[in-house]
Protein backbone atom coordinates (compact mmCIF):
# COMPACT_ATOMS: atom_id res chain seq x y z
CA UNK A 1 0.00 0.00 0.00
CA UNK A 2 1.36 3.12 -0.80
CA UNK A 3 0.84 6.34 1.61
CA UNK A 4 1.20 10.01 0.34
CA UNK A 5 3.33 12.14 2.97
CA UNK A 6 2.76 15.22 3.31
CA UNK A 7 5.36 17.59 4.94
CA UNK A 8 3.37 18.69 7.43
CA UNK A 9 5.15 18.43 10.65
CA UNK A 10 2.65 16.44 12.89
CA UNK A 11 4.18 17.18 16.72
CA UNK A 12 4.49 21.05 15.71
CA UNK A 13 1.38 21.77 14.84
CA UNK A 14 -0.11 19.95 17.72
CA UNK A 15 2.39 22.19 20.00
CA UNK A 16 1.36 25.43 18.47
CA UNK A 17 -1.87 23.80 19.11
CA UNK A 18 -1.26 23.42 22.82
CA UNK A 19 0.26 27.09 22.85
CA UNK A 20 -2.82 28.42 21.75
CA UNK A 21 -4.70 26.74 24.57
CA UNK A 22 -6.62 24.67 22.42
CA UNK A 23 -5.36 21.20 23.38
CA UNK A 24 -4.57 20.05 26.73
CA UNK A 25 -1.36 18.41 27.64
CA UNK A 26 -3.13 16.22 28.96
CA UNK A 27 -4.50 14.79 25.67
CA UNK A 28 -1.30 15.11 23.35
CA UNK A 29 -0.67 11.43 22.85
CA UNK A 30 -4.23 11.25 21.91
CA UNK A 31 -4.42 14.30 19.14
CA UNK A 32 -1.07 13.56 17.90
CA UNK A 33 -2.63 9.88 16.99
CA UNK A 34 -5.83 11.15 15.51
CA UNK A 35 -4.17 13.96 13.59
CA UNK A 36 -1.65 10.93 11.91
CA UNK A 37 -4.91 9.61 11.08
CA UNK A 38 -6.40 11.98 9.86
CA UNK A 39 -3.77 13.03 7.80
CA UNK A 40 -2.85 10.05 6.16
CA UNK A 41 -5.94 7.91 6.05
CA UNK A 42 -7.29 10.21 3.18
CA UNK A 43 -4.25 9.86 1.40
CA UNK A 44 -4.49 6.31 1.12
CA UNK A 45 -8.01 6.26 0.12
CA UNK A 46 -7.18 9.33 -2.65
CA UNK A 47 -3.77 6.98 -4.15
CA UNK A 48 -4.11 3.46 -3.62
CA UNK A 49 -1.42 0.80 -4.40
CA UNK A 50 -1.41 0.12 -8.13
CA UNK A 51 -3.46 -3.13 -8.78
CA UNK A 52 -1.92 -6.36 -10.59
CA UNK A 53 -4.04 -5.69 -13.40
CA UNK A 54 -2.64 -2.00 -14.06
CA UNK A 55 1.32 -3.51 -13.23
CA UNK A 56 0.78 -6.39 -15.76
CA UNK A 57 -0.95 -4.19 -18.39
CA UNK A 58 1.74 -4.40 -20.48
CA UNK A 59 2.86 -8.09 -20.11
CA UNK A 60 -1.12 -8.96 -20.53
CA UNK A 61 -1.14 -6.66 -24.00
CA UNK A 62 1.91 -8.28 -25.68
CA UNK A 63 0.12 -11.27 -25.02
CA UNK A 64 -3.48 -10.55 -26.80
CA UNK A 65 -3.74 -11.50 -30.65
CA UNK A 66 -7.19 -10.01 -30.54
CA UNK A 67 -6.18 -6.69 -31.63
CA UNK A 68 -3.40 -5.92 -33.61
CA UNK A 69 -0.18 -4.98 -31.76
CA UNK A 70 0.73 -1.92 -32.99
CA UNK A 71 4.19 -0.63 -30.99
CA UNK A 72 5.29 3.13 -31.89
CA UNK A 73 8.91 3.93 -31.84
CA UNK A 74 7.71 7.61 -31.69
CA UNK A 75 4.63 9.76 -31.86
CA UNK A 76 5.43 9.24 -36.13
CA UNK A 77 6.52 5.71 -36.16
CA UNK A 78 4.19 2.81 -35.56
CA UNK A 79 5.71 -0.70 -36.12
CA UNK A 80 3.33 -3.91 -37.13
CA UNK A 81 4.26 -7.67 -36.99
CA UNK A 82 3.10 -10.58 -38.42
CA UNK A 83 2.23 -11.40 -35.22
CA UNK A 84 -0.34 -8.83 -34.84
CA UNK A 85 -3.60 -9.26 -34.67
CA UNK A 86 -5.26 -11.29 -38.19
CA UNK A 87 -1.06 -11.20 -39.29
CA UNK A 88 0.30 -14.39 -40.27
CA UNK A 89 3.90 -15.72 -41.99
CA UNK A 90 4.93 -19.29 -43.25
CA UNK A 91 6.46 -20.52 -46.82
CA UNK A 92 5.37 -22.49 -49.55
CA UNK A 93 7.54 -25.35 -51.07
CA UNK A 94 6.77 -27.05 -54.68
CA UNK A 95 6.98 -30.36 -56.08
CA UNK A 96 7.18 -33.69 -53.69
CA UNK A 97 6.20 -30.98 -50.91
CA UNK A 98 3.57 -29.05 -52.50
CA UNK A 99 1.34 -30.32 -50.45
CA UNK A 100 2.92 -29.52 -46.93
CA UNK A 101 2.12 -26.57 -44.99
CA UNK A 102 4.99 -24.77 -42.81
CA UNK A 103 2.53 -22.54 -41.08
CA UNK A 104 4.52 -23.36 -37.33
CA UNK A 105 7.96 -23.14 -38.47
CA UNK A 106 10.27 -20.65 -37.07
CA UNK A 107 11.95 -20.14 -40.25
CA UNK A 108 10.65 -18.15 -43.23
CA UNK A 109 12.50 -19.64 -46.76
CA UNK A 110 12.89 -18.11 -50.29
CA UNK A 111 14.85 -20.36 -52.82
CA UNK A 112 15.36 -20.65 -56.49
CA UNK A 113 16.27 -24.11 -58.10
CA UNK A 114 16.24 -26.23 -61.04
CA UNK A 115 14.67 -28.84 -59.03
CA UNK A 116 10.96 -28.04 -58.27
CA UNK A 117 10.56 -30.11 -55.01
CA UNK A 118 13.20 -27.19 -53.87
CA UNK A 119 11.50 -23.91 -54.66
CA UNK A 120 10.47 -21.67 -51.53
CA UNK A 121 8.25 -19.06 -51.73
CA UNK A 122 7.29 -16.72 -48.39
CA UNK A 123 3.71 -14.90 -47.75
CA UNK A 124 3.19 -12.16 -44.92
CA UNK A 125 0.49 -10.34 -43.78
CA UNK A 126 -0.15 -8.14 -41.92
CA UNK A 127 -3.42 -6.51 -40.06
CA UNK A 128 -3.23 -2.69 -40.59
CA UNK A 129 -6.57 -2.35 -38.72
CA UNK A 130 -4.75 0.04 -36.29
CA UNK A 131 -2.37 1.68 -37.85
CA UNK A 132 -3.12 5.13 -38.57
CA UNK A 133 -3.83 7.38 -41.60
CA UNK A 134 -1.14 9.58 -43.13
CA UNK A 135 1.48 6.99 -44.23
CA UNK A 136 4.54 9.18 -45.36
CA UNK A 137 6.83 5.96 -45.81
CA UNK A 138 6.71 2.69 -45.17
CA UNK A 139 9.35 -0.36 -45.15
CA UNK A 140 9.46 -3.83 -44.95
CA UNK A 141 11.85 -5.41 -41.72
CA UNK A 142 13.45 -8.61 -41.66
CA UNK A 143 15.55 -10.65 -39.26
CA UNK A 144 18.32 -13.04 -41.58
CA UNK A 145 18.99 -16.39 -40.40
CA UNK A 146 21.11 -17.98 -43.04
CA UNK A 147 22.18 -16.82 -46.42
CA UNK A 148 24.95 -18.98 -47.83
CA UNK A 149 25.39 -16.85 -51.53
CA UNK A 150 24.58 -13.19 -52.21
CA UNK A 151 23.74 -13.86 -55.81
CA UNK A 152 20.83 -12.60 -57.54
CA UNK A 153 17.99 -10.77 -55.91
CA UNK A 154 14.87 -11.14 -53.43
CA UNK A 155 11.58 -10.12 -55.43
CA UNK A 156 8.65 -8.66 -53.49
CA UNK A 157 4.88 -8.51 -54.34
CA UNK A 158 1.81 -7.56 -52.99
CA UNK A 159 -1.89 -10.05 -53.08
CA UNK A 160 -4.73 -7.56 -54.37
CA UNK A 161 -7.35 -6.67 -52.27
CA UNK A 162 -9.63 -9.27 -52.56
CA UNK A 163 -8.04 -12.49 -53.41
CA UNK A 164 -8.00 -14.86 -50.28
CA UNK A 165 -6.52 -12.63 -48.18
CA UNK A 166 -8.14 -14.53 -44.77
CA UNK A 167 -5.43 -17.63 -45.77
CA UNK A 168 -4.89 -19.78 -43.27
CA UNK A 169 -1.34 -20.19 -42.07
CA UNK A 170 -1.61 -23.88 -40.93
CA UNK A 171 -3.65 -24.41 -44.28
CA UNK A 172 -1.98 -22.96 -47.12
CA UNK A 173 0.18 -24.64 -49.27
CA UNK A 174 2.19 -24.71 -52.72
CA UNK A 175 -0.98 -25.94 -54.06
CA UNK A 176 -3.75 -23.57 -53.06
CA UNK A 177 -1.28 -20.19 -51.74
CA UNK A 178 -3.30 -17.54 -53.01
CA UNK A 179 -1.28 -15.61 -55.77
CA UNK A 180 1.05 -18.31 -56.36
CA UNK A 181 2.23 -20.22 -60.14
CA UNK A 182 2.18 -23.46 -59.39
CA UNK A 183 3.18 -23.91 -62.76
CA UNK A 184 6.49 -21.47 -62.12
CA UNK A 185 9.59 -21.93 -59.99
CA UNK A 186 9.59 -18.44 -59.21
CA UNK A 187 6.87 -16.01 -60.25
CA UNK A 188 3.55 -15.47 -58.92
CA UNK A 189 -0.07 -14.89 -60.73
CA UNK A 190 0.08 -11.16 -62.33
CA UNK A 191 -3.70 -10.93 -62.07
CA UNK A 192 -3.69 -11.40 -58.66
CA UNK A 193 -0.68 -9.95 -57.55
CA UNK A 194 1.57 -6.44 -57.60
CA UNK A 195 4.86 -6.15 -58.41
CA UNK A 196 6.46 -4.16 -55.54
CA UNK A 197 10.27 -3.92 -55.95
CA UNK A 198 13.77 -6.26 -55.40
CA UNK A 199 16.43 -6.43 -53.25
CA UNK A 200 19.98 -7.47 -54.51
CA UNK A 201 21.05 -10.28 -51.96
CA UNK A 202 24.15 -8.93 -51.37
CA UNK A 203 23.02 -6.28 -49.44
CA UNK A 204 21.77 -8.63 -46.96
CA UNK A 205 23.44 -10.65 -44.36
CA UNK A 206 23.10 -13.49 -42.42
CA UNK A 207 22.55 -12.32 -38.53
CA UNK A 208 21.42 -9.25 -39.15
CA UNK A 209 18.09 -7.25 -40.07
CA UNK A 210 17.81 -5.79 -42.92
CA UNK A 211 14.94 -3.52 -44.77
CA UNK A 212 13.03 -2.80 -47.82
CA UNK A 213 11.02 -0.01 -49.42
CA UNK A 214 10.33 1.34 -52.55
CA UNK A 215 7.14 4.00 -54.05
CA UNK A 216 5.85 0.50 -55.33
CA UNK A 217 5.50 -1.21 -51.22
CA UNK A 218 4.24 2.74 -50.15
CA UNK A 219 1.54 2.71 -52.62
CA UNK A 220 0.02 -0.21 -51.84
CA UNK A 221 0.21 0.03 -48.23
CA UNK A 222 -1.76 3.58 -49.27
CA UNK A 223 -4.05 2.07 -51.40
CA UNK A 224 -5.15 -0.89 -49.30
CA UNK A 225 -9.08 -1.15 -48.92
CA UNK A 226 -9.48 -3.75 -46.10
CA UNK A 227 -7.08 -3.17 -43.47
CA UNK A 228 -5.11 -6.40 -44.85
CA UNK A 229 -2.14 -6.37 -46.81
CA UNK A 230 0.09 -9.68 -48.06
CA UNK A 231 3.41 -9.55 -49.30
CA UNK A 232 5.18 -12.30 -51.03
CA UNK A 233 8.56 -13.01 -51.72
CA UNK A 234 10.90 -15.00 -53.83
CA UNK A 235 14.22 -15.55 -54.96
CA UNK A 236 14.94 -14.58 -58.44
CA UNK A 237 17.93 -15.08 -61.07
CA UNK A 238 19.86 -17.38 -59.12
CA UNK A 239 19.57 -21.17 -59.57
CA UNK A 240 21.79 -23.26 -57.29
CA UNK A 241 21.92 -25.65 -54.33
CA UNK A 242 23.13 -22.76 -52.15
CA UNK A 243 20.50 -20.36 -53.75
CA UNK A 244 18.29 -19.76 -50.21
CA UNK A 245 17.55 -17.15 -47.96
CA UNK A 246 16.14 -18.58 -44.75
CA UNK A 247 13.97 -14.95 -42.83
CA UNK A 248 12.91 -15.57 -39.00
CA UNK A 249 8.82 -15.95 -38.84
CA UNK A 250 7.02 -14.66 -36.05
CA UNK A 251 6.95 -18.38 -34.35
CA UNK A 252 11.11 -17.82 -33.95
CA UNK A 253 12.18 -17.40 -30.57
CA UNK A 254 15.54 -15.99 -31.39
CA UNK A 255 15.00 -13.09 -33.76
CA UNK A 256 12.13 -10.00 -34.27
CA UNK A 257 9.28 -11.06 -36.84
CA UNK A 258 8.56 -9.59 -40.23
CA UNK A 259 7.68 -6.12 -39.46
CA UNK A 260 6.30 -3.20 -41.06
CA UNK A 261 7.59 0.35 -40.35
CA UNK A 262 5.27 3.19 -40.89
CA UNK A 263 6.26 6.75 -41.17
CA UNK A 264 3.47 9.12 -40.10
CA UNK A 265 3.26 13.09 -41.40
CA UNK A 266 3.30 15.07 -38.85
CA UNK A 267 0.41 16.08 -37.62
CA UNK A 268 -0.68 19.51 -38.56
CA UNK A 269 -1.52 21.99 -35.41
CA UNK A 270 -5.20 23.48 -36.14
CA UNK A 271 -6.35 26.91 -34.86
CA UNK A 272 -9.96 26.90 -34.28
CA UNK A 273 -10.18 30.33 -34.45
CA UNK A 274 -8.53 30.59 -38.28
CA UNK A 275 -10.36 27.06 -39.20
CA UNK A 276 -13.38 28.86 -38.42
CA UNK A 277 -12.78 31.71 -40.08
CA UNK A 278 -12.02 29.96 -43.22
CA UNK A 279 -15.36 28.07 -43.39
CA UNK A 280 -16.67 31.40 -44.51
CA UNK A 281 -16.47 33.57 -47.94
CA UNK A 282 -15.59 37.32 -46.25
CA UNK A 283 -17.46 40.31 -46.87
CA UNK A 284 -17.07 42.38 -50.11
CA UNK A 285 -16.79 45.37 -47.00
CA UNK A 286 -12.86 46.18 -46.23
CA UNK A 287 -11.72 47.75 -42.83
CA UNK A 288 -13.84 49.89 -40.74
CA UNK A 289 -16.78 49.92 -43.64
CA UNK A 290 -17.55 46.30 -42.42
CA UNK A 291 -20.85 46.17 -39.82
CA UNK A 292 -22.82 43.45 -39.11
CA UNK A 293 -25.09 44.07 -42.06
CA UNK A 294 -22.41 42.67 -44.28
CA UNK A 295 -22.71 38.94 -42.36
CA UNK A 296 -25.80 36.49 -42.56
CA UNK A 297 -24.94 34.96 -39.09
CA UNK A 298 -23.38 35.64 -35.95
CA UNK A 299 -21.22 32.73 -36.63
CA UNK A 300 -20.03 34.46 -39.90
CA UNK A 301 -19.25 37.46 -38.04
CA UNK A 302 -17.45 35.95 -35.19
CA UNK A 303 -15.50 34.30 -37.33
CA UNK A 304 -13.78 37.05 -38.90
CA UNK A 305 -14.03 38.81 -35.83
CA UNK A 306 -12.02 36.38 -34.00
CA UNK A 307 -9.67 36.18 -37.35
CA UNK A 308 -8.96 39.48 -36.65
CA UNK A 309 -8.06 39.66 -33.33
CA UNK A 310 -9.59 43.02 -32.60
CA UNK A 311 -12.74 45.40 -33.38
CA UNK A 312 -11.70 47.12 -36.24
CA UNK A 313 -14.63 46.07 -38.38
CA UNK A 314 -16.80 47.57 -35.55
CA UNK A 315 -18.44 44.53 -34.59
CA UNK A 316 -18.26 43.85 -30.81
CA UNK A 317 -20.50 47.05 -29.93
CA UNK A 318 -20.65 46.26 -26.34
CA UNK A 319 -16.74 45.10 -26.04
CA UNK A 320 -17.57 41.71 -24.41
CA UNK A 321 -15.82 39.82 -26.97
CA UNK A 322 -19.16 38.57 -29.02
CA UNK A 323 -19.48 40.27 -32.38
CA UNK A 324 -23.08 41.06 -34.24
CA UNK A 325 -24.70 39.20 -31.46
CA UNK A 326 -28.34 40.78 -33.07
CA UNK A 327 -27.87 38.53 -36.11
CA UNK A 328 -29.59 34.73 -36.07
CA UNK A 329 -27.25 32.01 -35.31
CA UNK A 330 -26.51 29.49 -38.54
CA UNK A 331 -28.68 26.58 -38.85
CA UNK A 332 -27.35 23.04 -37.74
CA UNK A 333 -25.83 21.21 -40.54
Amino acid sequence: MHLLLYSIDAPLLLTQLQQRHMVPKSLRSLWAFLLSAVLIIPAVMLFPAPSQAMVNAESESIQNVDKPQVAPINANVQLITTAAGNGADTFIRGGSYSSKNNGTNGKLVVKLDNTVSYIRKTYLRFDLSELNDGIDDVSLNLSTINLPNTKGSIEFYGLNDGVEENWSETKTTWNNAPGNDTCSTNLFLSNQTTYLGKLPAASIATGDSFSFNSPELLDFIKGDTDHIVTILINRAEYKAPDAYIVFASKESTEYSPPTLMATLKPAVQSNPETDTANLFELPDCVNSDCNCSDFKTQEEAQAVFNYFGDDRFRLDGNKDGLACTSLPHAKAP
